[in-house]
């Protein structure tokens, strides 16, 4: 986060962010072919107008490295609202963006640009030091180029323990289940995962 300015009556906290992710399949060499590298650059411009509401910017872009030539730039807007229940911190979240893709691996390289809306909701309870976080996203996704609609519904959750003011330790899991109108873009699929974090402050 770069900071927060008062533009009256909101607020407006310009963030960016970058990541580098290794995705690896292990136990089988079956699947070598869905390993990946992606770095992530992504800026969100956050308006925070009042106590309840805030209006999302954002821009984000994927570069996947090695044979894939794939990359992905995605402009989006979302509009959420947060509300407490009684300890518990909870939010409702609308979003539209349209993804530009470019993957040199299919015969139209952006055949799968899509525009795309999401309705999330989700919830914050803390137990301690531990904070237990569910939530459920909707989505409708329309594919410009590929003649193509699908409907995507993600249900997961997110447990995070507090070890010290500067360490945390998290784990997640998640299913995700695509319907789409043409039957073999259909599919399920579950996640789970674990991971720290560490956080410095300057």
């Amino acid at each position: 986060m770069l900071g927060a300015y008062d533009l009256g009556g909101a607020t407006f906290s310009p963030i960016v962010g970058l990541s580098y992710l290794n995705n690896t399949n292990f136990g089988t060499d079956a699947h070598g072919e869905f390993d990946f590298d992606v770095l992530n650059v992504n800026f969100a411009g956050v308006f925070q107008i009042g106590r309840t509401w805030s209006l999302r910017p954002t821009l984000n872009f994927n570069n996947f490295f090695g044979d894939s030539g794939f990359t992905q730039f995605t402009p989006s807007i979302a509009l959420g609202k947060s509300f407490s229940i009684l300890s518990a911190q909870s939010f409702v979240d609308w979003s539209l963006g349209y993804s530009f893709e470019s993957n040199d691996r299919l015969p139209v390289s952006d055949l799968h640009n899509k525009l795309e809306s999401a309705w999330t909701w989700g919830v914050a309870i803390p137990i301690g030091d531990l904070e237990i976080s569910p939530y459920l996203r909707f989505a409708y996704l329309n594919y410009s180029n590929d003649n193509r609609t699908d409907f995507k519904t993600d249900l997961g959750i997110y447990l995070e323990y507090t070890i010290t003011e500067w360490m945390k330790i998290n784990t997640f899991l998640s299913y995700t289940n695509n319907n789409s109108d043409k039957s073999s873009q259909d599919f399920s699929r579950t996640d789970l995962g674990a991971g720290t974090s560490l956080t410095v402050k300057f």
